[in-house]
């Protein structure tokens, strides 16, 4: 995210600089054992460098191609036996072959955050760190402890239906976090971008959504899950702010943006229904994901948020729209700890 870009940039250069000292440190252990390999190393270097040096000083002058061309050849075959030599000298010292190879903490975009042509994609390492970044500053809003392997089906009744349903409560919860895993495994390549959860408080609904932030964050994609009301404190700031769409920028930009507990903060029709509109409707219309979560039924939410907010997350062909029924699991934990004092 364009917050830490600048971090992004600063870590980036620690770590090639890391990388760079341990660099030295291996010359030098290498040139302890036979001293002709820190000279080889000294000379591939000095190649590489007038490489460079020669590329970009000729760039741009047609005429000097031939000879440019040439002498790069030149530099890159002596380069080329430097490189077949050091080998031999550091397996001939008990060392590995690639022992003075360039240093990578990530092979892939080699320590620069960047890949494509011209750096056009954030590297999948870049990903992770800022993932991490939000969690560190609380931007993700997750627990970290919420995930689908400490998910415990045991704490939802498994009492027969007498409503009329087909599954107990643990068997529908067991659905639903499969559901829900393949929604986070998938990501984003998701039929459905959206979900609604809907249902009374204490039956998982906030569980769930920390459990797919977490997925996320272990697959280096950002995510960000926000109550209701600090959305509305968003809102309301930056309403007393000004620029509204830069200041909110994360809340249409992250992959994924959870909104948990809808229904439970105050309405302010002038800032609330406004604010929320043009949020759903954005990230709806450009396919970005959303899930979120609230105890409303869906006349109450069409009530309280207008048919323009409800019809776009309740809208099934572009979510899933899963319904948390049951026993209050808070109610039935605090129940068997005082069955058993």
């Amino acid at each position: 995210m364009k917050k830490y870009a600048s971090e992004l940039e600063m870590d980036y250069m620690r770590i090639r600089e890391e990388n760079a000292r341990e660099a030295a440190r291996r010359i030098g252990a290498a040139g302890e054992r036979d001293p002709e390999i820190a000279r080889l190393a000294k000379a591939r270097g000095t190649r590489l460098r007038q490489t460079v040096r020669l590329i970009l000083s000729e760039m741009g002058k047609p005429e000097e191609m031939n000879r440019s061309m040439d002498i790069s050849a030149k530099l890159a075959a002596e380069f080329e036996a430097i490189g077949k030599e050091l080998k031999l000298r550091l397996v001939s010292a008990g060392l590995p072959k690639d022992y003075l190879d360039p240093i990578y903490t990530c092979d892939i975009c080699r320590d620069t955050g960047k890949i494509g042509f011209p750096n056009s994609a954030q590297c999948e390492c870049a990903k992770r760190m800022v993932a991490n970044k939000l969690l560190r500053d609380g931007g993700m809003g997750l627990v970290e402890s919420e995930t689908f392997a400490a998910f415990d089906r045991s704490v939802f009744a498994d009492d027969p239906p007498t409503d009329g349903r087909g599954k107990s409560q643990r068997e529908h919860m067991d659905w639903v976090r499969a559901g829900c895993e393949r929604y986070a495994d998938n990501f984003p390549n998701n039929a459905k971008p959206n979900m609604l959860f809907s249902g009374e408080s204490g039956l998982g609904k906030t569980f769930l959504l920390n459990c797919i932030g977490n997925r996320l964050r272990e697959r280096a994609i950002p995510s960000l899950r926000i109550t209701s009301y600090d959305l509305l404190d968003q809102l309301r700031q930056n309403h007393i702010g000004g620029d509204r769409r830069a200041a909110l920028e994360h809340l249409y930009e992250t992959p994924l943006l959870m909104i948990d507990d809808l229904g439970s903060e105050s309405i302010f029709e002038n800032l609330s229904i406004p604010g929320l509109f043009q949020i759903v409707n954005e990230r709806t219309s450009t396919g970005k994901h959303l899930i979120v979560s609230t105890n409303l039924t869906r006349t109450q939410f069409e009530a309280r948020y207008t048919e323009r907010i409800s019809s776009r997350l309740f809208d099934t062909e572009t979510g899933a729209v899963i319904l948390f029924y049951g026993k209050d699991v808070r109610l039935r934990r605090r129940s068997a700890a005082q069955n058993n004092t």
